[in-house]
């Protein structure tokens, strides 16, 4: 009998220790980390970006430190953009492409993309050198620096999705004290059935060089019978965007005129815009938004899932292995 217990230790033992490694296997994956070299014409020094104030005829030097945690040799993959902001209301600054007119970010880099290669638990200053503004720009110039480790190419076995491990500092310039208030602009609205997710887009540009506050939007949408739906969300717009806020469609849309009502309330200083459009559904699309919303949703069962499978499988070969002993010891006592 101890034998058996001694068995189903090590059993249940090896299925905890394997269900660890299924889920932490990725633990220690980011393995780096980035910070600024503070910058002489830096104007908030508590924060961890590049908030510089500089003069349009004078080119910056930025720089920053990556510092490779891990104990062999890694790349990393260093990219300029500028800023915007998505549908989901944040702002990312993935961007290549400019993003007002006179000059965005970019333009200001030669250099779009850098490879840097840094030794095992070392650190390496990098240099990004960027051009004069050339002029007095209103407002601020957005843009960041991307930091992603290289992955390889190879996987372990336990590891089904390799994690992309990113870090963002981000750069705002300015070259004038002049404040620039923020206002936004109605462009239009649109039902767009042609994503996997059917969706209303709300288009809403900010047109001026100043980065909103957080914003609060309420959004509805009215049919001719006056049944109304409503989607609430916070965002934050980075100057000269235009971006399509997503309104989800999560039941059937008739085919007709909707009305649209939006709300926009910026936090900091209580300021509110109000705007209303309308659009209309055509049968085509009503029908590909039926197709969507009333498609059946599988839904995988938790109760064997990956976290429970192997304690699971323990258990079954601990009661296997009692029986096949137990059944030894019969056949010995006959």
């Amino acid at each position: 009998m101890k034998r058996i217990w001694i068995i189903g230790i090590g059993i249940i033992c090896w299925s905890w220790m394997a269900t660890l490694s299924s889920v932490h296997a990725q633990t220690d994956e980011v393995g780096f980390s980035v910070e600024i070299v503070p910058h002489a014409k830096q104007l908030n020094p508590q924060v961890g970006y590049f908030d510089l104030f500089v003069s349009p005829a004078e080119p910056v030097v930025l720089e920053l430190v990556i510092h490779n945690h891990l104990d062999k040799r890694q790349r990393y993959e260093l990219n300029i953009g500028n800023a915007y902001t998505n549908e989901l209301g944040v702002i990312v600054y993935d961007q290549s492409e400019p993003v007002r007119e006179g000059v965005s970010f970019t333009d200001l880099v030669d250099d779009l993309h850098q490879t840097i290669e840094v030794g095992p638990s070392e650190a390496k200053r990098v240099k990004i050198e960027t051009n004069a503004v050339g002029k007095v720009i209103e407002g601020v110039l957005l843009g960041g620096i991307r930091v992603s480790r290289t992955e390889d190419s190879t996987t372990p076995e336990q590891v089904g999705v390799q994690n992309q491990y990113e870090y963002v500092i981000g750069v705002k310039l300015t070259t004038t004290t002049k404040q620039v208030v923020y206002e936004p602009k109605w462009e239009s609205v649109s039902v767009n059935t042609n994503h996997y997710y059917p969706h209303v887009a709300f288009q809403i540009a900010n047109q001026t060089g100043s980065i909103s506050g957080q914003v609060d939007l309420e959004m509805r949408v009215k049919s001719e019978e006056g049944k109304t739906m409503s989607h609430r969300m916070e965002a934050r717009m980075a100057p000269y965007t235009n971006t399509g806020f997503r309104f989800p469609i999560t039941e059937r849309l008739a085919p007709g005129t909707y009305q649209v009502f939006v709300e926009m309330r910026e936090r900091e200083t209580n300021r509110t815009w109000s705007f209303t459009d309308s659009f209309k559904v055509t049968d085509e699309e009503a029908a590909h938004i039926q197709e969507r919303v009333e498609e059946p949703v599988v839904q995988q069962s938790s109760f064997l899932n990956r976290d429970m499978t192997l304690p699971i499988v323990g258990i079954c070969l601990l009661l296997s292995t009692g029986y096949i002993l137990y059944l030894r010891r019969r056949l010995r006592s006959a």
